[in-house]
C-alpha cells in the first residue's frame, strides 16, 4: 500500500514533465539598421516626406493563426524631413510638442488574415496625449530557416484626430490633414515578453 502511494505521484509527475509546454507565437524585434518607419503628408499641396530614426518593435505573431501582440514605440524627437526648419516646427508646441509628448505608441492584439501573406492589424495609436483606433494592413513573411522575418505595410491617419496642428496650423490650407505612415521592418527573433 505504501508503494502505491509513492507510485501515483511519480506517474503524475512523469506525465506533467512529458507534456510539451504550450508554445506561444514566435517573438520578434526589429533589426534597427535595416528597418524604416516613414511618413508622408502634404505641405502647400505638395508631398512632404520624412522618417523616424529611432523606434522599437516588439511583436509576437503567428501568421498561420493571425494571432499575436504588437507594440511599437517611436521617439518623436528623431523625426527627420531633411529640412531643419521644418523639423523644428514639427517638433514644436504647435505640432508634436515633443517636450511634453516625446513618444508615440502603437499597440495591437487584433489581427485579421487577408489571404496569402497579407494581414490587417487593428490597434490603438497614442500620439500627442490622444489615443485613437488605427488599422494597418501589412505583409508578413518568415524566412525558411526561421531566423528572420519581414513586415511591410501602411496606415493612414488624420493628424487633427490627435490634436496635431495648433493655431495657424489647425486648418488644412498649408498642411494637409492626412498623414500616411509606411514601414519596412527586418525582424529577428526575440525573447517572449
Amino acid at each position: 500500500m505504501m508503494r502505491d502511494w509513492l507510485v501515483a505521484p511519480a506517474i503524475l509527475l512523469a506525465l506533467v514533465m512529458a507534456t510539451p509546454a504550450l508554445a506561444g507565437p514566435p517573438c520578434w524585434t526589429q533589426d534597427a539598421a535595416d528597418s524604416q518607419l516613414e511618413f508622408t503628408g502634404k505641405q502647400a499641396g505638395a508631398p512632404a516626406h520624412g522618417r523616424f530614426r529611432r523606434f522599437t518593435v516588439q511583436a509576437c505573431f503567428d501568421p498561420d493563426q493571425a494571432q499575436g501582440e504588437l507594440e511599437v514605440e517611436v521617439d518623436l524627437d528623431s523625426l527627420d524631413t531633411r529640412n531643419a526648419t521644418r523639423d523644428a516646427t514639427l517638433r514644436g508646441p504647435e505640432f508634436l510638442d515633443v517636450s511634453h509628448y516625446p513618444r508615440a505608441r502603437y499597440q495591437a492584439s487584433d489581427f485579421e488574415s487577408l489571404g496569402g501573406q497579407h494581414y490587417r492589424a487593428r490597434g490603438t495609436l497614442t500620439l500627442h496625449g490622444v489615443s485613437q483606433p488605427l488599422a494597418a494592413p501589412f505583409t508578413f513573411r518568415v524566412d525558411n530557416d526561421g531566423r528572420q522575418a519581414e513586415a511591410r505595410g501602411t496606415a493612414a491617419l488624420d493628424r487633427r484626430d490627435f490634436d496635431v496642428g495648433q493655431g495657424r496650423w489647425a486648418g488644412t490650407r498649408w498642411v494637409g490633414a492626412e498623414v500616411e505612415l509606411s514601414f519596412s521592418l527586418k525582424l529577428v527573433p526575440a525573447s517572449p515578453p
